[in-house]
């Protein structure tokens, strides 16, 4: 099940490592550390709903951390002088 969230994380943007660091955080907040190594088939109605919200609230966190360095990289162009952004 951890897996589904890693693939998740990289479908949605982010790194292998950010996309690992977002699943154990997420497993973890949802209480899903038990079952991180069953596969998503294997598990409880219940918990296939976890793994959903636990995918989504990955996914979200990709999304604001693109928008965000999209923000700052769009403000360093237009308010920093060249020279100074190398």
């Amino acid at each position: 099940m951890a897996d589904v969230c890693v693939i998740g994380g990289g479908l949605a943007g982010l790194s292998a490592a950010g996309a690992t660091a977002a699943a154990d955080r997420w497993i973890e907040e949802l209480v899903l550390a038990r079952w991180a190594r069953t596969g998503a088939r294997k598990l409880s109605l219940g918990n296939r709903q976890r793994l959903g919200l636990a995918a989504a609230l990955i996914a979200e966190f990709a999304a604001s951390l693109i928008s965000r360095e999209r923000l700052y990289h769009g403000l360093a162009q237009r308010y920093v002088p060249a020279e100074q952004t190398g």
